[in-house]
């Protein structure tokens, strides 16, 4: 397997344990310690997915037009967003 895949898949299995972690805490006097635990593993892979190095395009394939995204389409954009509610609603309920 490639090793950029290999990765990719890690930094992406470290956001959803940090979701998990986040969201679905265990009930108990250390509920806050384990919300920001899973907030850090959410920071820490969706920093490491976005530095990962883009896969290079072949400039020889031809490939159909398509329309360019909008800015509201972009996950550029809503990543940070959903990291910022994530981490807010982890820290209100605290």
């Amino acid at each position: 397997m490639n090793s950029s895949i290999v990765k990719r898949l890690g930094a992406i299995a470290l956001i959803i344990a940090g979701l998990l972690l986040a969201v679905l805490t265990p009930a108990g006097d250390d509920s806050g310690l384990w919300r920001n635990i899973g907030v850090g593993l959410l920071i820490a892979g969706t920093v490491w997915l976005i530095r990962q190095p883009s896969a290079p395009v072949d400039a020889s394939v031809e490939r159909e037009e398509t329309k360019p995204i909008t800015l509201a389409q972009s996950p550029i954009l809503w990543l940070p967003i959903i990291i910022i509610v994530v981490a807010l609603s982890a820290w209100l309920v605290n």
